[in-house]
């Protein structure tokens, strides 16, 4: 049950929050920018550098619908429906996170006398407002706790709003969904130093596979996070990349010798920046339930780096298949204009 706000100042924290969230909900390029503002105020949030990092790549597989090499495969429905699927997820996750990161960020302000029954203005589960709770006893020592909790709430949470609705899971049976499985843009990936020879950073990440499982989103989540902060190199040059890298949702802004923003290079792959082939578009509706009251909580909860990571360098993998691609689409142009 929603708390009644019983001060002024109650009530200008939570419209102050509301509208924030708003005005950066607006598309994937502004959450990924504003969870990178939050991060750079609030380094002990990891989870905020974690979700920037991750909402790169969502914007990448945006735009990857009306780039180069998957516009063709695709009909102009297909596009439209896989978007709005990602763009959903998107930006509920960011909905339901972002009001949770600027309470901590205005409670830090204020000594940490914000009470947590203030984020049930947000509609959050009673599994983070305990979260919280337990965080803000021990920042210092609960920081990959609270990163934990975060990746396991969210997954939950757009099991139940998204993914478990019927038209959501038309979506991810499709034969389009299928088809990105066996594409190299189901990679999650972000850069952990630079490469010489490639003057482009070089890459570590995961294959998403079996997205459909919500306890696999979940370990995927973690995985990401060990491979981010097991390594204080990796997380410094990570952190200052994303730092200096405007995001732009073109896979230029990470491999700028192999793709352009720019429809004419002849030499690269065609990957747009996504205001330029996605428009804004209205959040749809969800309606503010609980997770925790209709889904089974976790038997257990391990919180930590996952020792079973290993650190595999993606750089060389990426590259060959980016390659076959373009070797695919130079047999289908040679083929199309053999048959005309």
């Amino acid at each position: 049950m929603t708390p009644l706000v019983t001060t002024n100042q109650e009530r200008e924290w939570v419209r102050s929050i509301r509208n924030a969230t708003i005005l950066h909900n607006k598309d994937n390029v502004t959450r990924t920018k504003a969870y990178l503002q939050l991060y750079a105020q609030h380094p002990e949030l990891h989870w905020s550098l974690l979700a920037h990092l991750v909402s790169r790549n969502g914007g990448y597989q945006m735009t990857d619908l009306k780039g180069e090499t998957l516009d063709s495969l695709l009909s102009p429905k297909n596009h439209a429906t896989l978007f709005s699927f990602l763009e959903t997820a998107n930006a509920w996750i960011f909905q339901d996170a972002f009001p949770q990161l600027m309470w901590y960020a205005l409670n830090k302000q204020r000594g940490f006398h914000i009470p947590s029954t203030l984020l049930r203005h947000f509609h959050v589960s009673v599994f983070n407002e305990a979260a919280w709770i337990f965080f803000l006893r021990s920042p210092a020592t609960r920081k990959a706790f609270l990163t934990c909790a975060l990746i396991e709430n969210e997954q939950r949470m757009i099991e139940v709003r998204h993914l478990s609705r019927k038209e959501s899971q038309a979506v991810v049976s499709s034969f389009p969904f299928r088809i990105q499985n066996v594409l190299p843009f189901t990679h999650v990936i972000f850069p952990y130093k630079k490469s010489v020879l490639l003057l482009s950073p070089r890459v570590r990440g995961v294959t998403v596979s079996q997205f459909e499982l919500v306890t696999e989103r979940i370990r995927i989540g973690r995985v990401l996070y060990t491979l981010l902060y097991s390594q204080k190199s990796t997380l410094k040059f990570a952190g200052n990349w994303a730092k200096e890298t405007a995001h732009t949702g073109s896979r230029e802004d990470l491999w700028p010798k192999i793709y352009s923003r720019h429809r004419t290079s002849s030499k690269k792959i065609w990957s747009p920046r996504l205001s330029s082939v996605w428009p804004a578009v209205n959040i749809p509706d969800w309606q503010p339930e609980d997770w925790c009251k209709t889904a089974t909580l976790p038997d257990t909860f391990h919180y930590g780096q996952a020792s079973y990571c290993r650190l595999t360098d993606h750089t060389s993998a990426l590259r060959k298949a980016t390659v076959a691609l373009q070797t695919m689409d130079w047999i289908g142009d040679a083929l199309h204009e053999f048959f005309q």
